[in-house]
């Protein structure tokens, strides 16, 4: 498979039991808030196991509780309506 680095932001590479899988997602177009989080949390867990290797503070230190997903799906579904 070839990498096209013309939209990166687009585009997420996982490898997983040998193969190579590309997912397309765009934010802005999110059905659901459980689909943004579910996006979002590998990435903060990625990112702070980053950091944390190179021995720095975490560069998301926030724990996203049930409460504040069900606000943020309130202004999901507010903002997209």
């Amino acid at each position: 498979m070839v990498f096209s680095a013309q939209n990166p932001v687009k585009h997420f590479l996982n490898y997983f039991q040998g193969e190579w899988l590309q997912h397309d997602f765009d934010a802005y177009k999110a059905d659901s808030i459980e689909l943004l989080i579910e996006h979002w949390l590998p990435l903060t867990y990625a990112l702070n196991s980053l950091n944390r290797s190179m021995g720095h503070e975490h560069a998301y230190p926030f724990v996203i509780s049930p409460q504040v997903i069900k606000k943020l799906d309130f202004i999901h579904r507010v903002v997209h309506s």
